[in-house]
């Protein structure tokens, strides 16, 4: 979030609103935000012949 200070010190009230807001949201979901960390790979189970890894897309050539 790109939120600072004006230039008198003064966060704007509507500023001040969305990270008191955020606040309220991570005390609920600071968990599933801290305990994560970053995947190496990726099934999709929708598309189950897409792979993503490193970034990069990998389709099946058994799949048509």
């Amino acid at each position: 979030m790109n939120v600072g200070p004006t230039g008198d010190g003064r966060i704007p009230p509507i500023f001040e609103e969305r990270l008191r807001q955020f606040g309220s949201w991570m005390s609920v979901n600071e968990e599933a935000v801290y305990a994560t960390r970053p995947w190496r790979h990726q099934n999709d189970t929708i598309t189950p012949y897409v792979w993503y890894a490193d970034h990069r897309l990998y389709h099946s050539p058994l799949h048509n």
